[in-house]
């Protein structure tokens, strides 16, 4: 919580500048206020506040993120228990998340 990092910051060329100023646009008036910043595909930086419950997503699209899983503290075996209770796999589920008070949400994708 309000910490930046440096060698990530200067892989991706963002410079601390332009780091606070995206915090004030957002509305936000200290580091220590963010929870959480995530540097998104299309470049975007979305900072989430410190009370807002955070979701991690397990599952997108059919995919498995392993690193997520890791940060909420489960494992595969878990994650499979989850599934076999809605008769699922992870190929049809369009999304699986977990709250940061351990409430899952599950999307099956639509059949074509």
């Amino acid at each position: 919580k309000g910490r930046l990092f440096p060698d990530v910051l200067a892989q991706n060329r963002i410079s601390i500048s332009e780091i606070l100023s995206e915090i004030r646009q957002q509305g936000i008036a200290s580091l220590d206020d963010i929870e959480l910043g995530i540097l998104e595909a299309n470049g975007k930086l979305s900072l989430i506040k410190s009370d807002v419950k955070i979701s991690r997503n397990i599952i997108v699209d059919g995919e498995v993120h392993q690193n997520e899983l890791k940060l909420i503290g489960k494992d595969i075996g878990w994650l499979n228990d989850t599934l076999n209770a809605e008769n699922l796999t992870a190929e049809q589920a369009l999304l699986l998340a977990v709250d940061d008070s351990g409430n899952v949400t599950i999307i099956k994708k639509e059949k074509t």
